[in-house]
């Protein structure tokens, strides 16, 4: 039997022990970038038309910044950089409405490269890391190249296909590219390179992150620690460290000052904070907040213009298409928020459950972990060598903790999911036996397998979406409003829900400043004719000349209302308000304007004594 054994395991170690023999690194690699370019341009394809509500705000934001209207440009809710590549090209390519969205998806497919480019940096340095650093010896081995790739490139086509999308139109995609040349640069500090260049080139990184997202301010400065140790030797790594954050303020601090100059404080941007109020403190009514909750006294919050139903104007004096929304830290402002230990443990769990459904999303890779940890059978060097890992896993752990103190989402970790992954993955240690090698390349084909099958089945959805014709639903609506004669530049008000988007009102031209909450809407709909018409008039008062929704039920007969072509949406045409015979919305009556004083064209709360201006 033995004598029969040895054939047996020379033909596994001949097959397996030598990857290049049987399944080669660089053809694999090709592979799966042919794949993955695939499949990202196939998705910006299919969706050419979709325009999510945080996309409407960064249009708005980047006609501002190509139109140079600084004070709509400088924004404490939203971040410049992605906005500037948006400008950048709708500027170069000046598009017709209709197309903008199929331009804007084509700049995320470009972004989408960039962070396919800056992936492959980052494998690139952690392949190289684990063939010359790692502590690799006779009896065990690290993972082979193909391996690598194949781990890598499931976990890079998850994050960026399904947990951030080229669909939506969001900053995720390029932060998430930053974040891999900002660990690439670490890897390759610590791999001894040398020079002033790479310090540098962590800080640039790190300023155009926090360009692209807020959140990565205080991040920054995890990155920058782990840069020191990262070196070598204090003597080494302080100094550089030192280089990068010189580099990392000259890149942030403009925009920093500008902003807190805005504000009248110092700020590097008010997301976090609102969003603590919002998912720990429980703030209510997030976009018509008048100062529920005992979380402040609001310095110039929307204006509640009618009590039953509650109707809120906001024509002045922020821009957008739909003000709450671009520029919620400026109708927030005055916003407290507390440290609530209820709300904080509540936030904590329900952030925990998000990880957990995250992870089990990905169970083929949890699978593919635990049995090559199991089949190691070694757990002092793994976690040795998870250890050393510092790198990937502290910014990454950093990262994830300050975001579940909040709110977590797919998009907002993605990228801080593939490090760590990638640190536990690296950690890996085999015993050098033909087995090892066979476990290991059964399960990079299962692997494989698996995303052929998860990535085929989404290009076969978006190929199908891509050939058949497309309805261009809110083009339709915009067009259907011109056709009333309503124009670019005319006042609309809505009963609508603004999470599913207003970008029909963008591709219009027109402002939407007055609405009922689309949580009233209910009791809209249910109201009196004559609260009806009161709700109609103080539209036409704000200076709307139609009002819009997709929320008529289908029961009712609504009177005045006209249906938009096929689409979901009707419209009413408002009066202007001196043929009712009122005045504009400064004339509000006292009581609808809830003792709020009448200034600026709106209503506002009178001064307290609390010394906030």
């Amino acid at each position: 039997m033995t004598a029969s054994r040895q054939p047996l395991q020379s033909s596994a170690s001949a097959l397996f022990v030598s990857p290049p023999e049987r399944i080669a690194a660089g053809t694999l690699l090709v592979s799966l970038r042919l794949l993955a370019i695939l499949a990202g341009l196939l998705e910006a394809v299919g969706s050419r038309f979709y325009m999510n509500v945080d996309g409407i705000s960064y249009l708005d934001l980047a006609n501002a910044y190509l139109h140079r209207d600084w004070a709509a440009a400088i924004n404490g809710w939203w971040s410049p950089f992605y906005s500037w590549l948006l400008g950048l090209f709708l500027g170069l390519i000046n598009p017709s409405p209709y197309w903008e969205s199929t331009v804007v998806h084509a700049v995320n497919f470009g972004v989408y490269l960039f962070a396919l480019a800056a992936f492959e940096f980052l494998m690139r340095a952690l392949v190289r890391s684990a063939q010359t650093t790692e502590s690799v010896t006779e009896q065990w081995q690290r993972l082979p190249d193909s391996a690598w790739w194949a781990i890598g490139y499931a976990l890079f086509l998850h994050a960026s296909l399904y947990q951030i999308s080229i669909r939506i139109v969001t900053p995720d995609l390029c932060l998430s590219a930053f974040i891999y040349l900002a660990a690439g640069i670490l890897l390759r500090i610590r791999a001894g390179a040398s020079g002033w260049v790479y310090s540098g080139a962590l800080g640039l990184v790190l300023g155009l992150a926090y360009l692209t997202k807020a959140a990565l301010f205080p991040l920054a400065f995890v990155f920058l620690l782990v840069s020191v140790f990262a070196a070598g030797t204090l003597r080494k790594g302080v100094p550089r460290a030192l280089i990068a954050l010189v580099v990392f303020v000259v890149v942030a601090a403009p925009y920093v000052v500008l902003l807190s100059t805005a504000k009248d404080r110092f700020t590097f941007g008010d997301s976090g904070r609102i969003a603590y109020a919002q998912f720990v403190n429980g703030l209510t009514r997030f976009g018509h907040w008048q100062g529920e909750g005992n979380l402040g006294t609001p310095k110039h919050p929307v204006r509640k213009v009618l009590n039953h139903p509650p109707v809120f104007e906001f024509g002045t004096p922020i821009a957008g298409t739909y003000p709450p929304w671009y520029d919620a830290s400026y109708w927030l402002d005055g916003l407290e928020p507390q440290f609530d230990l209820r709300g904080q443990v509540r936030a904590l769990r329900e952030n925990f459950l998000a990880y957990v459904e995250m992870t089990s999303a990905q169970l083929e890779l949890v699978v593919a972990l635990l049995a090559l940890f199991f089949a190691g059978r070694n757990t002092r060097a793994f976690l040795t060598a998870f250890k050393r890992q510092y790198v990937l896993w502290l910014p990454a752990a950093a990262a994830m903790i300050m975001y579940s103190l909040v709110l977590v989402e797919s998009r907002y970790v993605a990228a801080f999911g593939v490090l760590f992954a990638a640190a536990l993955f690296s950690a890996v240690r085999l015993p050098r036996l033909p087995a090892s090698n066979f476990i290991v390349h059964a399960l990079v084909l299962a692997l494989l397998a698996i995303l052929c099958l998860r990535v085929g089945k989404t290009v076969a959805s978006d190929l199908f979406h891509t050939l058949r014709p497309l309805q261009h639903v809110q083009w339709q609506v915009a067009q259907g409003l011109q056709g009333q004669g309503i124009q670019p530049g005319d006042r609309v008000a809505t009963i609508i829900d603004h999470r599913i988007g207003d970008y029909w009102a963008h591709l219009a031209g027109v402002r939407i400043v007055a609405e009922v909450p689309y949580d009233e809407s209910a009791g809209f709909w249910g109201s009196s004719p004559e609260a009806v018409q009161a709700v109609m008039q103080t539209f036409a008062r704000s200076g709307a000349k139609a009002a819009v929704t997709n929320s008529i039920p289908r029961h009712l007969n609504a009177q005045g209302w006209q249906k938009i072509g096929q689409t979901d949406y009707s419209f009413f045409l408002l009066p202007a308000p001196e043929e009712l015979g009122l005045g504009g919305i400064a004339n509000l009556r006292a009581d609808e304007c809830q003792k709020m004083e009448v200034r600026d064209g709106g209503c506002r709360q009178p001064p307290t004594d609390s010394g906030n201006r």
